[in-house]
């Protein structure tokens, strides 16, 4: 099966399967290109403007948008969020990085980030699993989900215990003699 250029369809796409092959696989410049096009349409990348929009090789330059807040653009921002806006909603509507924005809620003091457990916490942890503490307890002892402290112990070495009751009956799937 070779493949052929698909003509009048689209340029730079090629079929497969001989005649009347429904499947079209394009090169990768135009792969490229509908990614691009992609994610300017859902305003993850912004063309600069039309006289940097195409390189010395032909290929559309595309950057992404990396701009400061200013001063009541920050007083704006902190406000919406402790009005209960969504940082992704105020990323977008500010035109900036959803991750810059967090690190300006994180600097202001209004939002914080989530709590990583310290090593000192992780041997804590693992001492008072071996003596018998679930999983659930330590999560909420450190503030954090049972499955993080789960897997913060196994790449600790800790081997986990067999649950009590069998995984079938836990999720239903089995009747209870």
């Amino acid at each position: 099966m070779g493949t052929s250029e698909a003509p009048g369809i689209c340029p730079g796409l090629h079929s497969f399967g001989g005649t009347g092959a429904k499947t079209f696989k394009p090169d990768p410049k135009t792969k490229r290109l509908v990614m691009a096009v992609s994610r300017i349409r859902r305003g993850k990348l912004r063309r600069e403007g039309p006289a940097t929009s195409v390189d010395e090789r032909g290929e559309i330059v595309i950057y992404r948008t990396r701009r400061e807040l200013s001063a009541e653009e920050r007083r704006a921002v902190i406000s919406r969020f402790q009005e209960g806006a969504f940082i992704k909603d105020l990323a977008r509507e500010f035109e900036i990085d959803h991750r810059r924005l967090r690190k300006v809620l994180y600097d202001a003091g209004v939002a914080r980030p989530p709590h990583r457990m310290s090593p000192q916490e992780i041997s804590e942890a693992a001492r008072l699993y071996e003596a018998g503490s679930s999983l659930a307890a330590l999560g909420e002892r450190y503030g954090v989900d049972a499955g993080t402290v789960r897997s913060k112990l196994l790449k600790a070495g800790v081997v986990m215990r067999q649950s009590s009751t069998p995984r079938s009956y836990r999720f239903g799937a089995a009747v209870r003699p």
